[in-house]
């Protein structure tokens, strides 16, 4: 597809975060909004007004679309699976909101039609992309930190006290571990990014004190496969707090997502006192815009996404096994991701 055309597209999903990425569809001037979906008839319309597309709540609509190329899945996890194969069997790219599939079980079944349909293939991993975060492996490349010692990854807010009782993610079976199936890709993700792959987890997943069904809190303990240790802490029931920190044998970063700065220390101490903090400001990336204008280069220019099937499915794995810890009080093994000889 020419560079010059713009991507036809639809969005499962319409409110929300959904919201979010249809802004950054449209900010990007790289597709061609055609319809927008939601299972409610009164809802797609309404919707479609407000983002000037066509609504429906028949999925068929927009899959027997020839000018739809690709198809953003924003919906509720338990939808994703479904939706992404009929995508698929329609010849239709596609990118879909972390997790990919609510089980391991449904993210095979997406590998096998992905091996059966060459379609361009995207996970909305988007935190590894925040300027920060390169920041931090681009000093870990160069060596300036030393080895990987330990990772410190917080991400939490309140959303748990302002959750309606029929939202989503208070089902206990729709969203079992609440804070963590949300919000651990975004950590996992991220930390294999920069260190490498996840050995093992040990994980807590509990209520606390938020009357919802689902959990409200989790913390998990990771090896990595180098050696290094991890600690995720996702939280639905406090003020709002998202950093990412980071220990090497040559020095500390500390990042607060999404701010303009990352303070650092390099050197080891002397005599008992440590070395002095610098501060490096560092540009502001849109990172959900950046991954937008990613696929759409996929589709038209044959480019590779950074994160697809086996960061996708690696996630799922992840959240599986951190699920199963907490249950068995365990620590548990991270299924590997075999590369097939067909894989995307």
């Amino acid at each position: 597809m020419p560079q010059h055309e713009k991507v036809g597209v639809a969005v499962l999903g319409v409110r929300g975060y959904a919201a979010k990425i249809i802004q950054k569809i449209k900010q990007s001037a790289r597709y061609d909004l055609r319809w927008c979906y939601h299972y409610d008839r009164q809802i797609a319309s309404q919707f479609a007004h407000e983002y000037s597309c066509q609504g429906t709540h028949n999925l068929s609509d927009i899959l027997s679309d020839e000018k739809v190329v690709g198809v953003f899945i924003v919906t509720p996890n338990e939808f994703h699976c479904e939706q992404i194969s009929k995508a698929l069997l329609a010849q239709k790219h596609v990118f879909v909101e972390k997790p990919m599939t609510a089980t391991l079980k449904e993210a095979d079944t997406v590998r096998e039609l992905l091996n059966q349909h060459n379609k361009v293939f995207m996970v909305g991993h988007n935190y590894r992309r925040k300027s920060g975060v390169r920041k931090m492996k681009d000093m870990l490349d160069k060596g300036v930190l030393g080895q990987p010692v330990s990772v410190e990854f917080i991400n939490s807010h309140g959303g748990g006290f302002h959750f309606s009782p029929q939202h989503w993610r208070t089902d206990v079976n729709r969203c079992p571990g609440g804070p963590l199936t949300m919000l651990g890709p975004h950590s996992f993700d991220t930390t294999e990014y920069l260190l490498g792959p996840v050995q093992r987890v040990f994980c807590w997943v509990k209520n606390v004190c938020v009357p919802i069904q689902c959990a409200d809190t989790s913390a998990c303990l990771l090896e990595m496969q180098q050696g290094a240790i991890a600690y995720f802490s996702h939280n639905y029931n406090v003020p709002s707090c998202a950093y990412l920190k980071l220990h090497a044998s040559e020095g500390t970063v500390h990042y607060d997502l999404d701010s303009e700065v990352i303070a650092y220390r390099t050197g080891r101490d002397v005599n008992g006192v440590c070395a002095r903090t610098e501060m490096i400001k560092i540009p502001l990336i849109d990172d959900r815009l950046e991954e937008i204008i990613e696929f759409a280069d996929a589709i038209q220019e044959g480019k590779t996404v950074e994160t697809g099937l086996k960061e996708a499915w690696r996630s799922v794995a992840f959240l599986e096994s951190a699920m199963l810890s907490s249950k068995k009080a365990c620590s548990i093994d991270i299924p590997i991701f075999e590369k097939k000889e067909k894989d995307v």
